[in-house]
């Protein structure tokens, strides 16, 4: 782990013996999500830290890397440390950053990463001192400090958990993007103007711009994935279809789904492109496996273009993890990537990310009631060719998202989310089968 301290300014980094030095810290294999990441460093160290990223490499020092800031680093249990100005110390912090030996990774990756986490931060909580800002903001909102834990940490967001007075809620932090976000795309100010989703939408509170940050209600209910019933998911897939419908129905701009589908093509073309550039940072994939998954993609447009159904709200972030449920019905905690398409390309993101609860279930069966509810309101002349086609489509398009979602140099951004394009691509491929 590097530990930093944005104290001064400007971030600081840990070291012993005249030069930056990662701490060991233990962790369980099985423990890689940010909450318990972070409870075991704390107590390893004895102080409060604020995690700020996990780097995307296995180096010769270790199986992972984290990046943490600590509140204070005249805590009793880091005397012991020096700290030194990160930006003079990038050469040392790149050697830290460097790939282990038998990883198949081009050189200079190290040098990107400390250039990318301390010189020029592409994520806003990787600033120095957003902690603390964020701190001071939500102390001005409430009256009085509130506390602050971590909830998910990815490349392009995080979202903290807020207690104050008994009540929870959440901060959602994101990405700046360097580049215009499309027409098609939908951001989180479009859809509070959408009454039909309002039902679906935790309330946004308060908003930081200049953190990257807003503050937002809990989701009411329990996770779907938590509750893990086959009657929970077939009541929340339906009241989400039905919202679909209504918003579909409410909101046309008599642009056809047709010319929808083909800017979607458009848009992945060009991140092919994009991908093939740096197709060295993510091993097992070449330029016959690209020419491969865009065929099998085109192949599954080509289906939809003849589709009868209208254009609707794609959330790419909907799962059984995003999705909670109470008496009052179902609230999704996330939107991002969130776009209009074919209505079956949400199936892309709930079958894929389906938790434990659901993975014994045949796909067929967790799709079903989604399908039927818009078969109801809308004819489909083959439902199984249409919704084969949308899910590689939406595949494609969870993959673009994913790409499009930092305004990281591409180099970075395919160490970052190389894995995660991987996965879409090869659930791409198996769909072709």
């Amino acid at each position: 782990m590097i530990l930093v301290s944005g104290e001064a300014g400007s971030d600081l980094v840990a070291g012993v013996s005249g030069a930056p030095t990662p701490l060991p810290v233990q962790l369980p294999e099985q423990w890689r999500e940010v909450p318990t990441v972070t409870r075991s460093i704390e107590e390893q160290l004895g102080c409060p830290v604020f995690l700020r990223t996990e780097l995307p490499l296995r180096t010769g020092r270790a199986d992972r890397m984290f990046v943490a800031e600590v509140a204070d680093r005249r805590a009793p249990g880091l005397s012991h440390l020096t700290w030194f100005p990160a930006r003079d110390r990038l050469l040392d912090i790149a050697a830290l950053f460097t790939p282990a030996a038998d990883a198949k990774a081009p050189s200079g990756v190290g040098a990107l990463l400390a250039a990318d986490t301390f010189e020029t931060p592409h994520t806003p909580w990787t600033s120095a001192g957003w902690y603390d800002g964020l701190g001071r903001e939500l102390a001005a909102y409430f009256g009085e400090p509130a506390d602050i834990r971590p909830l998910k940490l990815r490349h392009d967001r995080y979202l903290l958990r807020v207690a104050c007075n008994g009540e929870f809620y959440e901060v959602h932090a994101k990405c700046r993007l360097a580049a215009p976000v499309p027409r098609r795309h939908l951001p989180r100010a479009a859809l509070d103007d959408a009454p039909l989703l309002q039902a679906h939408l935790p309330a946004v509170l308060a908003r930081w711009p200049h953190l990257g940050a807003e503050l937002r209600s809990a989701p009411r209910g329990q996770r779907l994935a938590d509750i893990g019933t086959l009657a929970a998911w077939d009541s929340a897939v339906r009241d989400w279809a039905t919202s679909q419908i209504a918003y579909s129905e409410q909101r046309d701009s008599g642009r056809p789904l047709k010319g929808l589908l083909g800017e979607l093509r458009e848009e992945f073309d060009l991140a092919v492109q994009e991908w093939r550039t740096v197709q060295d940072y993510i091993p097992g994939f070449g330029d016959r496996a690209f020419e491969w998954i865009g065929q099998i993609v085109h192949a599954a447009f080509t289906v939809l273009d003849d589709s009868r159904l209208s254009a609707s709200i794609v959330n790419g972030s909907l799962s059984c993890h995003t999705a909670y449920v109470a008496n009052s019905g179902m609230q999704v905690s996330e939107w991002d990537p969130c776009y209009l398409g074919h209505p079956f390309m949400n199936l892309a993101s709930l079958l894929h990310a389906r938790g434990r609860a659901f993975t014994s279930v045949s796909q067929s069966h967790l799709a079903h009631p989604y399908v039927a509810t818009w078969m109801k309101n809308s004819p489909v002349g083959d439902p199984g060719a249409e919704v084969r086609g949308a899910i590689i489509a939406g595949c494609a398009m969870q993959a673009v998202g994913a790409w499009r979602s930092t305004s990281h140099p591409a180099e970075v951004r395919a160490l970052f989310v190389g894995a995660e394009l991987a996965s879409w691509w090869e659930i791409i491929m198996r769909s072709s089968a």
